[in-house]
């Protein structure tokens, strides 16, 4: 076990940015205290936060690590993550064909399309097509977080309210009011030789897992998560610089659009935490057709009364 916190020498804040996440479970997470740095590359923390951390599991430590991971809960008790591993093409099929069975016959494990079926869940298994090992998703819940309640808890009736089919012509409606990230675990199969398994750490942009109330599901946001995400920004590292892939999103019907028709692209050219300066053009469809929209969003913070 470690003696002294894991400071990185490099990309620090992307190393905040993940492990600051771990208060959230309980018990916390201390990652490092499982990882072996007698290992070549124990840990390597990348430039950005979507591709996260690289490191070593030390074999005795990956049961107790695995464990944790199944048992950590959220502040409120809930379970945290999701667990998973992509069992092939017939596996998928043949819990595709029982659910579509089951919806038609009105069967006891009926679900949607996005459901954990009864088959080995296996919606939530092709999420982790790209996963190498064992994957972890954290879950999505209904909770309201407490910086909401205070905010709600001020405004009176006079307060003005944002008109979000509006503000979203101009900038995604949730990006900047609700954290839709999701921390998501790759656990390697142990190295037949040494027994040390290779695992990452990263963030989601959006999550794929939530509880909705029904139990754990996959949600639509899958669609953005794979083509954005996994085809765009995984898929073509390497040929363009990361700075470019991270600075261009694109626009989709996803939680960060509240599932509008809206299709479009977004480049990012400043993106700090004081200022944001981003252009965003769509197409947003409607029943008379698609209407085009082109803006240029800026957004700071200063301090120069005293007071952000």
């Amino acid at each position: 076990m470690s003696v002294k916190p894991f400071v990185p020498s490099e990309n620090i804040q992307t190393w905040e940015t993940i492990s600051n996440r771990f208060n959230k479970f309980t018990p916390s997470i201390e990652l490092a205290e499982y990882v072996d740095f007698e290992a070549d590359n124990a840990i390597q923390v990348l430039k950005y936060p979507s591709d996260g951390i690289h490191f070593v599991l030390a074999k005795q430590h990956r049961d107790k690590f695995l464990e944790i991971l199944r048992q950590a809960r959220t502040k409120s008790g809930r379970r945290a993550f999701e667990e998973g591993r992509w069992k092939g093409k017939l596996h998928a099929a043949k819990g595709a064909a029982l659910d579509l069975i089951d919806s038609v016959t009105g069967g006891a494990s009926s679900s949607t399309t996005f459901a954990l079926a009864r088959n080995g869940s296996w919606a939530a298994n092709i999420s982790f097509k790209a996963t190498k090992g064992i994957g972890f998703r954290e879950i999505w819940y209904l909770e309201l977080p407490e910086r909401q309640l205070r905010l709600q808890n001020v405004r009176n009736n006079k307060s003005p309210q944002l008109d979000f089919k509006f503000s979203a012509l101009f900038d995604a409606p949730n990006t900047s009011s609700i954290d839709l990230s999701s921390l998501h675990w790759a656990v390697e199969d142990p190295d037949p030789k040494t027994g040390r398994s290779k695992c990452n750490i990263h963030i989601d942009q959006v999550g794929v897992a939530a509880d909705l109330g029904n139990g754990v599901a996959i949600t639509p946001d899958v669609v953005y998560h794979t083509l954005v995400e996994l085809a765009f920004r995984t898929g073509l590292k390497g040929r363009f610089r990361d700075e470019v892939l991270q600075a261009v999103d694109f626009i989709m019907p996803s939680s960060h659009e509240n599932y509008a028709l809206n299709f479009g692209i977004q480049i990012n050219m400043i993106n700090r935490k004081d200022m944001r300066f981003s252009l965003r053009g769509m197409c947003s469809v409607h029943n008379s057709g698609c209407e085009w929209s082109g803006t240029a969003n800026l957004r700071g913070f200063h301090n120069l009364l005293g007071s952000q």
